[in-house]
């Protein structure tokens, strides 16, 4: 089993792991590690991208227990790597998942409308509400989860 290093630490950038297997699939390989600081796509949210050693890796996904990074080159198993985040890309992701949790809690308190799901790909967030809101609840919706922003740096 790879260790989740990003459970206890969402701010890890990187990590030094070994290589545990490399599978070919479809023209990329499925590394997997002891360890990773990559956040495999689940839950409505994208999953990492960054680097093992000099190979890019573009897409993470987990399965029965088992982290697959999925990497444009072979990596040997046994060998030590350098695992490093695209970290702008999970700073971005990070503040996505944030903004929804928020927005939602505002829609909730003001108007009773719950989150039902939750969707984030490469350009968009959506949040799928058990009511539909109008134009000046949303904005009331907004207004208001700025305002928590704000009072977490006042």
């Amino acid at each position: 089993m790879t260790i989740k290093l990003f459970e206890n630490n969402s701010l890890l950038k990187q990590c030094v792991a070994k290589v545990t297997a490399c599978t070919p699939k479809d023209g990329k390989y499925l590394v997997e590690l002891d360890q990773t600081v990559f956040f495999p796509e689940g839950g409505g949210q994208l999953s990492d991208r960054g680097k093992l050693a000099d190979a890019v890796v573009s897409h993470v996904s987990e399965k029965d227990g088992h982290i697959y990074h999925e990497c444009d080159k072979p990596l040997e198993v046994g060998a030590e790597v350098e695992a490093v985040l695209d970290w702008s890309v999970r700073l971005d992701r990070m503040q996505q998942h944030l903004g929804e949790h928020l927005l939602s809690y505002a829609c909730w308190k003001l108007f009773e409308a719950n989150n039902i799901g939750f969707h984030m790909n490469e350009d968009d967030v959506f949040i799928d509400l058990d009511k539909e809101l109008t134009d000046e609840e949303l904005l009331q919706a907004e207004l208001y989860t700025n305002e928590i922003i704000w009072d977490t740096y006042r």
